[in-house]
């Protein structure tokens, strides 16, 4: 193997695909919230893993929930988006519904959430990372239809019905900020104790960051509501950091085959 690249050296892009993809990885293998049993590929029967998936896609976000849809046994019981790469909440659920369509799982129910963070403070230029769109501004001439996503329930709403309805089974993924999160928390105290886990990707632990000197850009999006969930849901935690990405980047070329086999694969 050659050496391997410093971090500074990696493309920005393919940091912030690593973290997802990093953090699915933990999120699958650790053993996710489950419910019934179910067959894996290979006709083995498995625990289902039941998973909320709360986003804000960005192509990181795409590659992310494209690698939960693929496994067999996890159940996706509903994906709920945030403001945070798009442009507007509206423009990442337009994403999170072009994944769904690729994937096949347009029998997924997908909410829109917050718009704007807690304190309503919007200083971020959303089209410097991943174009206008989010998705690198790529042209989608097989666009579904964006009635389809579900507003009539706001997302924050969505979690508290959903940790009802399987309480203390479902692991939820913010791969986002967590504006949602902390509004499901202040709308329902009880929801702290209600899931089964939540694995968070954000924020660092040696403050060194990728928006400012010092902030990771989940946590630097909303820090009040990463202050709400770290410090008042009181099920299981896990938080994978930026600097999770920094250690395990993407090289262009080895991105560069996956994507070639992935387009072959969707022909």
């Amino acid at each position: 193997m050659g050496k391997k690249a410093s971090p500074k050296a990696r493309p920005v892009l393919l940091l912030s695909v690593a973290l997802a993809v990093v953090l699915l990885a933990l999120s699958v293998g650790l053993g996710v919230g489950l419910s019934v049993r179910t067959r894996d590929r290979a006709g083995q029967q498995v625990e289902e893993k039941l998973v909320i998936l709360d986003v804000d896609p960005g192509i990181d976000d795409a590659i992310a929930m494209l690698m939960v849809l693929s496994q067999p046994a996890v159940r996706v019981l509903a994906v709920t988006c945030v403001r945070g790469n798009a442009r507007d909440v509206q423009q990442g659920c337009r994403n999170a519904l072009r994944v769904l369509r690729v994937a096949g799982r347009m029998d997924i129910s997908l909410y829109v959430g917050a718009s704007l963070q807690l304190m309503g403070h919007d200083v971020f230029d959303h089209t410097y990372w991943s174009g206008v769109d989010g998705m690198g501004d790529v042209p989608d001439v097989n666009a579904p239809d964006y009635s389809l996503i579900n507003q009539s329930e706001h997302a924050a709403l969505t979690l508290i019905r959903m940790s009802k309805a399987y309480p203390n089974q479902i692991t939820l993924i913010a791969l986002g900020p967590l504006t949602n999160v902390a509004l499901a928390r202040r709308m329902d105290l009880d929801i702290s104790s209600r899931f089964k886990e939540i694995i968070i990707m954000g924020g660092n632990i040696r403050g060194v960051g990728n928006m400012d000197i010092a902030a990771e850009f989940n946590f630097w999006m909303d820090p009040e509501a990463a202050q709400v969930v770290l410090r008042e849901y009181k099920c299981p935690m896990k938080v994978v950091p930026w600097e999770v990405c920094q250690e395990h980047g993407l090289e262009w070329v080895r991105q560069r085959e996956r994507y070639l086999i992935f387009s072959f694969s969707l022909h």
